[in-house]
């Protein structure tokens, strides 16, 4: 059975990101779902890049586990994936049966912070994002 990873976006998330993650998975042979917030609609991320959703995300629930939720980061996509209850919902379980969420940038302080995630395995992060970290505990790439 392969490999498999949610992808989740939002209005304004860094294209860079994302999209690189993405081809990076794919050429990986790990199968690849996106998720858009809000749902059933394209995602512009922050510098024009248009991104066509593969799942909504209650059918991810259903369709999950995932092997990894990557959480690209994007300060504004970060804070509406943050206020979202059912990406609360799916990183919570996620965490709690203990696979991988990897997130970036802006992601760990706005996404899993305020959906009350403690840990993270895999954090990439802007030096200047790093002050918005209080006490990290998850290993760290700085960029």
């Amino acid at each position: 059975m392969p490999k498999r990873a949610l992808v989740l976006l939002a209005e304004e998330s860094e294209e860079m990101e994302a999209v690189t993650i993405i081809d990076i998975l794919h050429r990986a042979g790990i199968e690849v779902e996106i998720v858009g917030i809000p749902e059933n609609k394209t995602i512009r991320c922050n510098g024009g890049v248009v991104v066509h959703p593969t799942i909504d995300i209650q059918r991810a629930r259903t369709r999950g586990p995932f092997d990894v939720i990557v959480l690209p980061g994007g300060l504004s996509g970060a804070k509406v994936l943050g206020k979202h209850r059912e990406v609360g919902n799916i990183l919570r379980e996620q965490d709690n049966s203990g696979r991988i969420i990897a997130a970036g940038c802006a992601a760990p302080v706005f996404v899993l912070k305020a959906h009350g995630i403690g840990e993270v395995q895999i954090m990439w992060l802007l030096m200047e994002t790093l002050r918005l970290v209080e006490n990290p505990v998850w290993p760290l790439i700085l960029h």
